[in-house]
This record gives structure tokens, sequence and C-alpha cells, in this order.
């Protein structure tokens, strides 16, 4: 695997030339972690690949993430509902804007007559970690400082490029920040919610965590 480290001149340089029409919002943010949540999902909707904090270590390759037990069906007790793939997938394909280059289209385009699956196992093309998943009937860990008791994890993440959690992220968050700057509450505002994973308008929807989740 190829890894590349982004600094904070690459990061703003990545904003502008990929992501010309929120580079207003994103120098109005006014803290650096509200900038790299916005990044780090525009990053990966173009390229694609596994994005971690430069704090993050592996325990291990990436290539490994995927496992058997992860594919099959699974009972969330919670809600006493069974979730498959096939139950969290509704067959629509996805395909990079226009202006993307060639490389990004052959590399999500696959024939009408293809199998989503290629070999023995599906194409999965999102991976996204759960680090709080509290029970709200206790206090378990004094809910371990969460605002949130489910929430996913943004410090690493795995995406195909343009997938669609990618692809529908930037507008709502362009627009909250709008709407903050206009009732001069930018500044005080929750970066989780703004740009983070309490961001109601682009989080996924994720039933409770039972051991494994798909995306």
């Amino acid at each position: 695997m190829a890894y590349i480290l982004w600094d904070n001149i690459g990061i703003d340089l990545f904003i502008k030339e990929y992501e010309p029409d929120f580079w207003q919002s994103y120098v109005a943010l006014p803290i650096l972690v509200e900038r790299v949540d916005a990044f780090r999902v525009a990053a990966l909707r173009w390229f694609g690949g596994v994005y971690g904090d430069v704090d993050t270590k592996p325990l291990r390759h990436p290539v490994s993430w995927i496992e058997p037990l992860d594919l099959e069906p699974w009972q969330d007790e919670h809600e006493n509902r069974t979730y498959s793939l096939s139950s969290v997938s509704d067959g629509s394909t996805y395909l990079p804007p226009l202006s993307a280059p060639p490389f990004y289209r052959d590399l999500n385009e696959m024939p009408s007559n293809e199998s989503p699956r290629v070999g023995s196992s599906p194409r999965i093309g999102a991976i996204v970690g759960i680090e709080a998943d509290i029970p709200p009937e206790t206090d378990r860990y004094g809910h371990a400082g969460y605002q949130y008791l489910l929430r996913v994890t943004q410090w690493s993440l795995a995406l195909a490029p343009h997938h669609p959690i990618s692809t529908r992220f930037i507008e709502p968050v362009d627009r909250d920040i709008k709407s903050l700057q206009r009732q001069n509450r930018l500044q005080e505002a929750y970066a989780v919610d703004v740009t983070g994973p309490g961001n109601h308008r682009t989080s996924p929807s994720v039933g409770s965590w039972k051991g494994h989740a798909k995306l």
C-alpha cells in the first residue's frame, strides 16, 4: 500500500483544487480539527483508500479488516432485526462525476452482467468503526465522556472513491457552516456536531453494535 502524509499546507491545497465550492466555508471553520474532519472525507471521496489520524496505529493490516464473519447475516437484539449485505444495499450503483479522471470511472464501473461478488468475496465499499455504543438505560463507564451514546469513528475509516457516504458529506456540512455563520454561532458550535460524527445530516444510520457492522 502507498502511504501519503498530509500536512496543513497540503490539506489547504487539496480543498482549493478538489472542493473549490467548499473553500470559503472551510477557511471559516475556527479550529483545525474541524477542517481535518472535512478534509478526510473529501480526500477519500476523490482518492479512496484508508484514512487514519497521524496518532493512530493499525493493529492489523487493512487487507485483513474484513473477515468471513463480517459478511454473514447478524441479529440486532436491540432492534430485533436481522441485517445482511443484501438488506443494507438497495442495489443502486454509484459513479464518479463526469469531471473525475478516467481512472476513477474505470475503477467503479461494473458490467451489468457481472455479479457484485468478485470470486467468493462481495465488493465492500466502506469500512467504518464504532467508537461508542453505550446502552442509554445505564450509566456504564460514566458514558465514557461521550455526548452521543452511539458514534462512528472519523479518525480512521476506509471508502471506495466517490462512495455515497463521501459524496453526500460536503454539501450538508457546507450548509450548516453557512447557517451558523449567519447566526454568529460558528465560533461556539461543537465540532462533533458541525463536521464530526454528531452531524445527523451526514452520519450513516448504524444499528446497535453487536460485534460487527457493515456498510
